[in-house]
């Protein structure tokens, strides 16, 4: 890291070396493995919000094919309305 930080200061003698390339590549591993780790993170904290709204998807998944006034009247009639707590 402190060797492309290095390199960048010096931008006008951008470095071409093997050592810069082999640098960059690490320091994008690096990257890509951190946000691989991020976004399973982010999708098992969304496991249970999915799960409790499983229905919910659903219904309004099934509700793609339905024209508009028939899914307002769905989803002010047939809704909780209680919903968000």
């Amino acid at each position: 890291m402190r060797a492309i930080q290095l390199a960048m200061a010096l931008q006008p003698a951008f470095p071409k070396g093997d050592w810069y390339k082999e640098s960059t590549e690490a320091v994008q591993a690096y990257r890509d493995a951190l946000e691989a780790e991020e976004a399973k993170k982010w999708e098992k904290s969304r496991e249970p919000i999915l799960e409790r709204l499983s229905d919910d998807i659903a219904k309004l998944n099934k509700a793609k094919s339905m024209g508009d006034l028939e899914f307002v009247k769905v989803m002010c009639f047939t809704r909780d309305p209680n919903w968000r707590s």
